[in-house]
């Protein structure tokens, strides 16, 4: 019943623009203006769902809507619930051991921490220092990364895993496990 009443009101009001358009603008210019007002509807009817889901996951306004919609007394879970539970989930922040990729994931844990999320580790990914390079040109490269990574171990993080800069990537669980056990 809904979705009829719905469809009969927007098959009212789409042909209800052209009918506004050839009202008030000169009649040699209503094809055009027709046109955009119908790509400008469209185009608002595409993104309108769209974005409301992001205006809701930025503001974490959904959580509120949930709970009004299914009343005070139930008992749910939100997504942001969920990511909110250090129990359910654990966040990891993935970066590399220089300035900028630092303050990058430093202004993301800062978001989260505001969103009531907080990071439980840190990783420091492609490390030089790691790796112990014996090039002069990389060990000098790895001596910068010294402070980066100090960095995130006394501001930011109270667990750290550093991994180092490896000659293949790591592809599938079994080079991940090997890594982690490093």
């Amino acid at each position: 019943m809904i979705s009829a009443l719905f469809g009969l009101f927007q098959g009212g009001i789409v042909p209800a623009y052209a009918i506004i358009v050839r009202e008030d603008l000169p009649a040699e210019e209503a094809g055009a203006r027709i046109g955009a007002v119908l790509m400008a509807t469209l185009a608002a009817m595409a993104l309108g769902g769209w974005l409301t889901g992001v205006i809701f996951d930025a503001t974490g306004s959904y959580h509120r809507e949930i709970a009004r919609q299914m009343g005070e007394n139930t008992n749910f879970t939100t997504p942001l619930m969920r990511l909110q539970d250090p129990n359910a989930t654990k966040v990891l922040l993935v970066t590399l051991a220089e300035t900028t990729p630092v303050l990058e994931a430093a202004g993301l844990q800062a978001d989260l921490q505001r969103a009531g999320i907080e990071p439980w580790a840190w990783v420091v990914n492609n490390s030089l220092v790691a790796a112990e390079p014996t090039s002069p040109l990389l060990k000098q490269r790895a001596a910068g990364e010294i402070a980066e990574i100090g960095s995130i171990t006394s501001q930011y993080s109270q667990r750290t895993a550093i991994v180092p800069m490896l000659a293949e990537e790591p592809i599938g669980t079994d080079a991940l496990t090997a890594l982690s056990k490093a």
